[in-house]
């Protein structure tokens, strides 16, 4: 069984010895591993839904989305939870960060964060859990906010059954390490000695050849990260490519038209194209906020500008929008 702890109010709770208390501001001295569980009142949470993006790009959508879901006051940041592919926000405030701060070396040694909500979602398909102030209901995959509920499952209920997390959040303003490496860093740290010392002379002579392939291999991911081809699989193939569709989309508007239809999804449709001498306007209508924060994010690419999105809304089942660039 894992020793694991409870924060909430900026207090930490000993969930292994029943009535054992720290206070802020006293940094904890505790010893060994141990899991942290954040109280759930910290957070709001909301549904994002499926994401089919690559894993670096999900944060921008979910910011996307939830910018235009929520009031800015509200929306003071937020942590991402997926399971099973679906994606959840854990909506946060300045609280939480204050806490999360005087607390940083407690959490960066945690071996895993969660709350319980995200264990009850680890653990159960359907439920209804309750913070105290608000009642959560997860039932055909579906996350909605209900009124009231009879035999909701509590934080109390969960924190005194968990025998270990499941779940594990990158909170920010932690940089954690994971338990299972902290053993290894004076091994590693003596094996580099050693072989620095045993490699010296060869080292040295052979530096300044060295030096100067790692200069232009530096540059040239710098250039390939630039481009936003470093991911690809024949980055210099991608990169020509990428050339020759900026050069075409810059000289006609024939250009423009077969770049831009490339860097739309099959599920955005155009309303209005127009083009002229100062700018070039896009609006239409797309299947959901994901397709659109990719087609910008494409044609960004493709065209090596800036994309400016003036306007996406929810309007009945589809996503309006509206984007303009400088040809």
């Amino acid at each position: 069984m894992d020793n694991l702890y409870f924060v909430k109010d900026g207090l930490i709770y000993n969930l292994r010895e029943e009535g054992a208390r720290r206070t802020l501001p006293i940094t904890p001295d505790i010893s060994g591993d141990y899991s942290v569980l954040l109280s759930d009142d910290y957070f709001f949470y909301t549904r994002v839904g499926k994401l089919n993006v690559k894993k670096r790009k999900v944060g921008a959508i979910a910011e996307n989305y939830l910018s235009a879901a929520f009031p800015m006051d509200l929306l003071g940041g937020f942590i991402l939870f997926e399971n099973k592919g679906v994606y959840t926000a854990l909506i946060y405030k300045q609280e939480f960060l204050e806490h999360a701060s005087a607390l940083q070396n407690f959490l960066n040694r945690a071996k895993k964060i969660s709350t319980a909500f995200c264990e009850l979602s680890k653990n159960y398909s359907e439920f209804i859990f309750s913070t105290g102030e608000r009642f959560y209901s997860i039932k055909d995959n579906a996350l909605t906010v209900v009124a009231s509920a009879e035999n909701a499952a509590t934080i109390e209920d969960c924190i005194y059954s968990l025998k270990s997390l499941k779940c594990d959040l990158n909170i920010p303003l932690t940089k954690r390490i994971k338990a299972g490496f902290k053993g290894y860093y004076k091994a590693a740290a003596v094996f580099a000695l050693s072989f620095l010392f045993f490699l010296g002379g060869n080292i040295f002579s052979l530096s300044d050849a060295k030096r100067k392939e790692k200069e232009l291999s530096a540059q040239l991911a710098e250039l390939y990260a630039s481009a936003g081809v470093a991911g690809e699989r024949d980055p210099y193939g991608a990169l020509t490519k990428l050339s020759n569709n900026q050069s075409e989309a810059t000289l006609s508007p024939l250009g423009i038209l077969t770049v831009t239809a490339e860097a739309a999804g099959a599920d955005i449709a155009f309303d209005t194209f127009s083009i002229n001498d100062r700018s070039v306007r896009i609006e239409g209508k797309a299947a959901n906020f994901a397709s659109v924060d990719s087609m910008v994010k494409n044609l960004e690419r493709s065209l090596q500008k800036q994309i400016n999105l003036e306007d996406t809304r929810q309007n009945g089942d589809k996503v309006t929008f509206s984007v303009r660039y400088t040809p």
